[in-house]
């Protein structure tokens, strides 16, 4: 019998928890710049049509530090939203091609050769300094303490 087994789930030896695969119902994983800047501590992985429909539609707000990767998309919109956000598109190799601030409902943005989308609360990109050109990495999440 053969398994097939995702790469980007497998925990490597340098890691101590799985990267969630794209396609992972519930994924959540930590983005981060390859210069090692924090992008979004908490970012839910859309992948499935579901998920990808759903996005963040019925939320009030996003909280700091969360956000959802969409992928595969090359535009969103923003029809029955109730906040605005930050829109990061990306390209195949997960590098910055266009960064869209403070997307507001009932808007739509797309990027010709992205490929996802991460979209964050609104005033992030500015803030963590997310620009054209920074490649992006999913690492694994930090594990939160229930107690506190």
């Amino acid at each position: 019998m053969l398994a097939v087994v995702s790469s980007a789930s497998v925990a490597q030896p340098d890691q101590t928890r799985p990267v969630p695969s794209v396609g992972e119902v519930g994924a959540i994983a930590a983005v981060k710049t390859a210069d090692g800047r924090t992008v979004c501590e908490r970012c839910s992985i859309a992948a499935t049509i579901r998920t990808r429909t759903r996005g963040l539609l019925g939320r009030d707000d996003l909280p700091a530090g969360t956000g959802i990767w969409i992928r595969p998309t090359n535009s969103i919109h923003m029809f029955f939203m109730r906040f605005a956000i930050d829109a990061v598109f990306l390209d195949r190799d997960d590098t910055v091609l266009r960064v869209v601030p403070e997307l507001r409902p009932w808007r739509m943005a797309s990027c010709r050769r992205a490929r996802s989308v991460i979209e964050l609360r609104a005033g992030e990109c500015e803030r963590r300094g997310v620009q054209v050109g920074d490649r992006l990495l999913a690492v694994p999440a930090e594990e939160r303490d229930p107690g506190a």
